[in-house]
């Protein structure tokens, strides 16, 4: 019988996008993400099944994030749209609010726009060609 997962997913995707943020997908290795999240690399491949799934799950809680915050920035009158499209997109950019127990991100870089970054990265390729290279 499989033992319960005993880990926090959010903290757990949260810390994995940090990093990811911070060295990008083909600078992070399953070891880096391992030891950002504080899962094993089983309990990491038993959950997310490697450094793919990992990434594409913590991308989709990044638009869920997105996704709460939107109708409050974006709600209101025509007069003042832009600029509340203007704030959301910069939220967006600077980065969502991750978990309170997962540290800000140390410079400008590491709080780019994850899906901008990653897509910069990952290019026309893909998901499916993503390197999925063990460090």
């Amino acid at each position: 019988m499989a033992r319960p997962r005993s880990f926090d997913r959010e903290h757990v995707l949260h810390a994995a996008e940090r990093q990811f943020r911070a060295s990008g997908y083909n600078g992070t290795s399953v070891d880096d993400i391992s030891a950002a999240t504080g899962l094993g690399r089983g309990s990491l491949y038993a959950a997310f099944d490697g450094k793919r799934g990992v990434l594409v799950q913590a991308m989709a809680a990044y638009f869920v994030r997105l996704g709460q915050i939107a109708p409050a920035m974006l709600a209101g009158p025509d007069e003042g749209a832009l600029e509340r499209l203007h704030a959301y997109v910069l939220r967006a950019v600077h980065g969502v609010p991750l978990a309170d127990d997962v540290p800000p991100a140390p410079d400008r870089a590491a709080s780019a726009c994850f899906a901008g970054k990653m897509a910069l990265e990952i290019g026309a390729a893909g998901p499916q060609q993503i390197s999925s290279r063990r460090r």
